[in-house]
């Protein structure tokens, strides 16, 4: 009976230690991945002209710019076709990439700067193509378009988009916190298991976990962000920029696996090795 409840007390002490390195694991992957994508504002700004570059984004940001146009002046509504067509071509062009990488800037420091303005895109420099093509069909209606009539379109309203860095600045921490209890865990388990074959298989189950709950909670995580977007055409930017983002977590969380997996290889090709040894010297 004796005998029972110490290796119940055992097999508890091993569950508990395993899933709290899956944890703590889990928590430093993320902080990184946060640190690395979202806090650094190049590589944010470089995801997010990927993203705004996306066919499905230029279609939403074409359709919006016209939307504005048109609406301050009604008659070019007769050439909307055109318009979106000219914008959607340009959005794909090295003309535009600069504009692209100054928006994705502007909603780094709205997110993580306490930046309250909207998010503006400066369409200036295709006004002359946009011109060229609206008079192809319609030199009057040329004529109606202004000179500042691209200079802001908006499309993310102020105070649409949340500030971030409160949250982002807990996770940065609790990262560092998580960091070190890891590797206090770790060596705990080294030191005090039985050998060093089952110190292998406890670490690599709780990084193994730790892989496989990061994999499965990307896509809620898709789901849970395309629900606070209202407007479908917000929603095919944000489906865009979170597939941009997350992209560097699903490696990261690819790399955590086969690090865990491999070192559970490694346990038990140990464990076999130390049985094999026992019973030769038995």
């Amino acid at each position: 009976m004796q005998i029972t409840k110490v290796f119940s007390l055992r097999a508890a002490l091993t569950g508990a230690a395993v899933l709290l390195l899956a944890a703590l694991v889990y928590a430093v992957s993320f902080g990184l991945w946060a640190n690395r994508t979202l806090v650094d504002s190049d590589t944010f700004a470089s995801v997010t002209v990927n993203a705004l570059s996306q066919a499905s984004s230029r279609e939403v940001l074409a359709s919006a710019a016209v939307d504005q146009i048109v609406e301050a002046r009604p008659r070019l509504d007769a050439v909307r076709g055109p318009l979106t067509d000219v914008i959607y071509e340009a959005l794909a062009s090295e003309q535009l990439q600069e504009v692209l990488s100054a928006t994705g800037s502007r909603l780094h420091a709205i997110l993580f700067d306490g930046s309250s303005e909207g998010l503006v895109l400066d369409f200036s420099r295709i006004r002359d193509r946009v011109v060229e093509r609206v008079a192809a069909i319609s030199p009057l209606l040329a004529r109606l378009i202004p000179e500042d009539l691209f200079g802001s379109i908006e499309i993310v309203k102020p105070g649409a988009v949340p500030e971030l860095s409160p949250a982002v600045d807990a996770v940065r921490t609790f990262m560092w916190v998580a960091l070190v209890v890891v590797v206090g865990i770790a060596g705990l388990v080294w030191w005090r298991s039985r050998s060093k074959s089952a110190a292998m298989l406890v670490i690599g189950s709780g990084v193994t976990i730790s892989g496989l709950v990061t994999a499965l909670t990307v896509p809620g995580g898709r789901a849970m962000t395309l629900g606070t977007a209202e407007d479908p055409g917000v929603e095919v930017l944000v489906s865009n920029l979170y597939d941009g983002m997350i992209a560097g977590l699903k490696l990261q969380s690819r790399m955590i696996l086969v690090l865990g997996v491999l070192l559970m290889v490694a346990g038990y090709l140990l464990r076999q090795r130390e049985s094999s040894h026992a019973a030769t010297v038995a």
